[in-house]
């Protein structure tokens, strides 16, 4: 058994997959898929780049011509480098210094994987004095609710990904029901010249209307028209803009409530302040 394990791990098309052959052909598949991406990104952006050459497993050359994508190249290269560590490994002049060299690459390429597949980008932005245990999504956006109620905010939020006309959301405990009557993923914001609003609106808006959706989702700014009721009482119409400097403001049962359209929260598992922040500028360099 020993003996035909053996020579099947030694078997020619095994060995070729581990062999340093087929990791210049990686290299040069990246080298291609690099250079074709990075003119993709001229016309199309940084996103939808990554998205069709960097972050798929196959792709269309030129929109025509089937080749294997970056995660698939990647894929290859970490078994072709796993499987000469272990050539390597027990070969009867052992190196150390190349194995460490190739398992460095190997930890690398194994980073990358799990940050591409578990990883969640958000960001902090703070003013000197404030801090926060949260952090905001670059494109995700989600419907927040909260009342004035004591000096903690109890925030209950929804996510509006897949939203659209229709929806009904229920924003339990606070008994509060929102219809959304527009939902728009990338839209434009009007205000009246008299700066009426049919709408409760931080910013009077009186109208929202869709705008093409960018390739790029941060550079899209949703809107959202809703009728938000609670208790039984008539529904009362909201505009929401994600360039709302602050919520809308709405009266039910007695108690004022919050509701905003904002970039997706992620709690930290921490709190973060910002004590001080300089900028130095070095002329001449």
């Amino acid at each position: 058994m020993t003996e035909y394990n053996a020579r099947g791990w030694y078997s020619p098309r095994l060995q070729w997959l581990f062999s340093p052959k087929l990791t210049v052909v990686c290299l040069g598949l990246l080298f291609v898929l690099t250079l074709f991406g990075t003119l993709h990104q001229v016309e199309n952006g940084l996103y939808d780049a990554q998205q069709v050459y960097f972050n798929s497993w196959f792709v269309l050359l030129a929109g025509f011509f089937p080749f294997p994508g970056t995660q698939l190249v990647l894929a290859v290269l970490m078994v072709n480098l796993a499987g000469y560590m272990v050539n390597l490994l027990f070969s009867k002049t052992f190196m150390p210094g190349i194995f460490l060299i190739h398992a460095g690459l190997l930890i690398l390429l194994l980073g990358g994987a799990i940050t591409r597949y578990y990883a969640e980008e958000s960001y902090v932005s703070l003013w000197e004095g404030e801090g926060t245990s949260v952090s905001a999504s670059y494109h995700d956006w989600e419907i927040a609710l909260w009342s004035r109620d004591g000096v903690a905010r109890d925030v209950i939020a929804t996510d509006t990904q897949g939203l659209q006309k229709g929806d009904v959301l229920n924003f339990e405990p606070a008994g509060i029901v929102v219809t959304v009557d527009a939902f728009f993923p990338n839209a434009r914001a009007f205000q009246a010249a008299d700066g009426s609003s049919p709408f409760a609106s931080s910013m009077g808006i009186s109208s929202l209307e869709p705008s093409p959706v960018s390739k790029d989702p941060v550079e899209n700014v949703p809107g959202a028209m809703l009728t938000v009721s609670a208790d039984g009482e008539p529904g009362q119409k909201v505009a929401l803009f994600g360039e709302d400097t602050a919520p809308a403001i709405i009266a039910s049962g007695g108690r004022e409530w919050f509701v905003t359209l904002r970039h997706r929260r992620t709690p930290l598992p921490l709190y973060i302040s910002l004590i001080d922040f300089r900028k130095q500028m070095h002329p001449g360099t």
